[in-house]
């Protein structure tokens, strides 16, 4: 991937709250442990979740192979990469929290 491809996915990822965006009630300060394996689960799924739709977007380029499709998937595929990337940081963030 060309790095003009990655930045627009980091450009569509923050435009669309990306970063290290929090998910609506999580407070990384927390004291409690059930919190913090609550996360743990919250993230693992969503990127388990991420992952799959990942692959189905991967199919459907390869079947879109010199198309515009093609292009346009592209796009998806690099906004959900940096999506995961997110996903992951947030993941780690709180495994260790958990350690």
């Amino acid at each position: 991937m060309t790095d003009q491809r990655w930045g627009d996915a980091r450009e569509s990822s923050a435009r669309t709250g990306g970063g290290d965006r929090l998910l609506p009630g999580e407070d990384p300060e927390t004291p409690h442990p059930d919190d913090v394996q609550h996360w743990i689960r919250v993230y693992a799924e969503l990127l388990e979740s991420k992952t799959r739709i990942l692959d189905v977007t991967l199919q459907e380029r390869q079947r879109r192979t010199g198309t515009i499709a093609e292009d346009e998937l592209e796009r998806d595929r690099a906004i959900m990469v940096a999506e995961m990337e997110r996903l992951r940081r947030r993941l780690q963030f709180w495994q260790s929290r958990g350690s």
